[in-house]
């Protein structure tokens, strides 16, 4: 990354409006007699670069005191007291500065109690707003730089919370893949010795992809219609499987296993529990530039029943949650049917 794009680190901006913000109050004075009498003479140029400098020097000087005393972080009249002690100090020093500034010029001082009393108060006064408009980019550059530690800390929470839950979905999907093979042993050990072989390419892909932040639908899809296959060796003509898959949704990004768990689900608590078994359809679209996924089988959904959410569902839930600011997920029952059905933007944005 070139120096032209990096962030001004906050001393450097600092330094920049010490010099703007002084270089502007000069100007508008030598503006002012310009305007006033039609020229600048020589000795308010002389003067002005005295003051420049001096003004520099002084808030600098006061900066420094501030950080070291760490008035910022005490309570703000407090904070206040201070500034005001410090802000006549450093005003009288600075008009000593000028004094001695003009001297060595041989211009003739005005030394009247008046005069000097004025000049020490304005400095004052000058001196106590800068210290006001220092703590106040103060606060501003800590707010900003804990803000920004928060949201580093938030993001580290969710990647973590993330991991987790990713790896607590490989188990549970060895867990339902392995109850289909031991189902196979004593009905048929050669159809179950092809479905470990299934099993062991399912796995392979689920332990890669499953790692995954975001997958494509399509290599959902191939997770999905592998595990459909072990599944239908056990249901045989009682499952069957039906997909109406948009193609343009084929290339969209998605969290790994969530029409996994949706499938796993809809065969656990539905199709496993009718005796004459039952359909599973998986359907995505497209519709008001977000993606909608639905996973529908025969069966009914008890809501109050723990058991069947399970896991995998309370799962999903919380990944959608942890990944996307926008999301929406339901489970309805409808003609004898189960629709579980998902909607996500199209493009993955983590809250």
């Amino acid at each position: 990354m070139s120096k032209t794009n990096r962030i001004l680190a906050p001393k450097s901006i600092f330094w920049i409006f010490q010099f703007i913000a002084w270089g502007v109050l000069i100007f508008l004075g030598l503006l002012g007699e310009l305007i006033a009498t039609g020229t600048v003479n020589s000795k308010t140029i002389i003067s002005s670069i005295i003051i420049f400098t001096g003004s520099i020097f002084i808030t600098t000087a006061f900066r420094q005191i501030i950080l070291i005393k760490n008035w910022l972080r005490l309570p703000f009249s407090k904070m206040v007291i201070q500034f005001i002690i410090w802000a006549f100090i450093l005003a009288v020093a600075f008009y000593i500065y000028i004094v001695l500034g003009l001297t060595a010029f041989s211009f003739s001082i005005d030394f009247s109690i008046s005069e000097i009393t004025s000049q020490i108060i304005s400095n004052l006064i000058l001196f106590f707003i800068w210290a006001i408009a220092y703590s106040k980019y103060f606060f501003i550059q800590n707010s900003r730089k804990q803000e920004l530690k928060n949201l580093r800390l938030i993001s580290a929470q969710k990647d973590m919370e993330l991991n987790v839950l990713k790896n607590q979905l490989n188990p549970h999907f060895m867990f339902n893949a392995l109850n289909s093979i031991r189902a196979l042993i004593d009905e048929d050990p050669i159809i179950a010795k092809k479905s470990i072989t299934q099993l062991s390419n399912v796995l392979r892909n689920t332990l890669v992809l499953g790692q995954e932040e975001f997958i494509s639908l399509e290599d959902e899809l191939k997770i999905v219609n592998d595990y459909l296959q072990l599944e239908k060796v056990r249901f045989e003509e009682r499952l069957i499987i039906k997909q109406n898959i948009n193609l343009d949704t084929k290339r969209l990004k998605i969290p790994p296993l969530l029409i996994q768990t949706f499938v796993e689900n809809a065969i656990k608590h539905g199709i496993s529990k009718l005796s004459k078994g039952g359909e599973v359809i998986i359907n995505t679209k497209m519709i008001n530039n977000g993606l909608t996924i639905e996973v529908i089988n025969d069966g009914h959904y008890e809501k109050d029943k723990p058991s069947d959410t399970g896991i995998g569902l309370a799962n999903v839930r919380k990944r959608l949650s942890l990944i996307y600011t926008d999301y929406q997920l339901s489970i309805s029952n409808q003609n004898n049917k189960v629709i579980a059905e998902v909607k996500i933007p199209l493009n993955p944005q983590k809250t």
